[in-house]
């Protein structure tokens, strides 16, 4: 991440925000945030969470979830509808269904405890590429903005947002993003599962195809669809998914 920072120049440095109650295991993640050259600011619950978010707008949050003054979750649910900060779980519950859920509800990783650091500081460095990337299509001035339309919606891949016409913006997450992006510049495409997740995430990543079913499953409900009515974002039986723009 070094090289790209360097190209974007000192404002290219990220800030990353860790929620932990547990002193030690804070004070690890710090080592770490701090190896990959990122600002790093630690809280233990979640009032202060809210409160730092507010005032420093980091762009990565590293959230446990058993704090002691609530549940994260409201929270992380927050974070998703107000920003595009990206969001990864870093919990010792570690049922399958405890991940979904936690992707469901925006999140863009979800890590168990106890864990790896090497393996946090691989995710956290993904994590801040993708970052970086977008701050570099944004700040491109030898690509202007430009917005997909299809139906009655328009879709910035620059701002993140879908916007349905007479309606506000609604913010998509990076991987939403990109994954729209894939749909709709390529409308009546079958894509695989495992197209999806190469195209998203990137060679070599944990991304699963549940992980691409839940994508699939919030980007349908932004744009006001479910699976059995879809209008946009289609499934085709044992393939994938493709998207039609009537």
């Amino acid at each position: 991440m070094d090289e790209m920072s360097a190209k974007l120049g000192s404002d290219a440095l990220l800030s990353v925000l860790v929620v932990e109650d547990d002193r030690v295991v804070a004070e690890a993640i710090r080592h770490i945030v701090r190896a990959e050259s990122m600002q790093v600011t630690l809280c233990g619950t979640a009032k202060e969470a809210r409160a730092l978010f507010a005032k420093q707008k980091p762009d990565i949050v590293i959230l446990d979830i058993q704090l002691p003054d609530e549940l994260s979750y409201d929270f992380a649910k927050e974070i998703r509808r107000d920003s595009n900060a990206l969001i990864l779980f870093l919990s010792s519950r570690d049922s399958v269904s405890d991940k979904l859920f936690g992707l469901e509800l925006g999140a863009d990783d979800y890590l168990t405890k106890p864990f790896n650091q090497r393996e946090l500081a691989i995710r956290l460095n993904n994590m801040g590429r993708r970052v970086l990337e977008q701050r570099t299509a944004s700040n491109s001035t030898n690509e202007a903005e430009h917005s997909i339309e299809f139906a009655n919606w328009s879709f910035s891949p620059e701002l993140r947002q879908l916007t349905e016409k007479g309606e506000m913006p609604i913010s998509l997450t990076p991987l939403e993003t990109k994954v729209l992006e894939v749909f709709a510049s390529n409308p009546e495409k079958i894509y695989t599962r495992k197209d999806l997740i190469l195209l998203s995430h990137g060679e070599g990543k944990t991304a699963t195809a549940r992980t691409i079913d839940i994508l699939i499953m919030r980007l349908r409900r932004k744009l006001g669809e479910t699976p059995a009515e879809p209008h946009h974002i289609i499934t085709v039986s044992g393939q994938g998914y493709f998207f039609q723009c009537p």
